[in-house]
């Protein structure tokens, strides 16, 4: 028995992004078209360079794929950036660059505290977790589940990653003060 796609919709709540529906073997999936911001992050904009593969982004795809497992719905959302490109010929073509999930489900869901999330997020995805794992740390050590051992390796490693994180604090000073100069120089 075929089923057809249900009619493209624009979501009311969305109104930036366009949303088509079909079904697969596998489950419902939702392909949307975005332009924006989400979730507080800047999506990849038309003209931005592509991650991936260093071309030109036409637009960003958002698929939604809900599927169920043991009786549990799960929604994954993933992200390709798309590129229409013209063969010698003068015909299009469409390129998808994979950047990645919203939010990797598996991962979260065998380490606790740990939520890795897609390129898509750029460079705040590693402040998310570097707080992520201080955070883990932390309710590890309250629940006094870590022993003398392993608690002299987090210290060490930790000590590591302070100084290092004070490199990069330093390096950041500069950049965001001498953009700040520069600017000022323009006006």
């Amino acid at each position: 028995m075929k089923t057809e796609a249900p009619t493209p919709t624009p979501q009311q709540f969305y109104p930036h992004l366009c949303e088509v529906g079909f079904l697969t073997p596998k489950g419902t999936h939702t392909l949307a078209l975005r332009w924006g911001s989400v979730e507080n992050r800047e999506l990849p904009k038309r003209g931005d360079t592509c991650k991936v593969c260093g071309l030109p982004i036409d637009y960003v795809e958002r698929r939604v794929v809900r599927r169920k497992v043991n009786g549990l719905e799960r929604v994954h959302i993933y992200y390709y950036a798309g590129h229409i490109i013209k063969d010698a010929n003068g015909n299009r073509h469409t390129k998808k660059c994979y950047l990645g999930a919203d939010t990797y489900d598996y991962v979260a869901r065998k380490n606790p505290g740990v939520n890795l999330k897609g390129m898509i997020y750029g460079l705040q995805r590693y402040i998310d977790y570097i707080r992520d794992t201080l955070n883990t740390i932390d309710t590890e050590l309250a629940s006094g589940s870590v022993e003398p051992e392993q608690a002299k390796s987090l210290l060490s490693s930790l000590k590591d990653a302070v100084a290092k994180l004070q490199a990069v604090e330093d390096k950041l000073e500069n950049y965001v003060r001498a953009e700040a100069e520069a600017e000022g120089d323009t006006q």
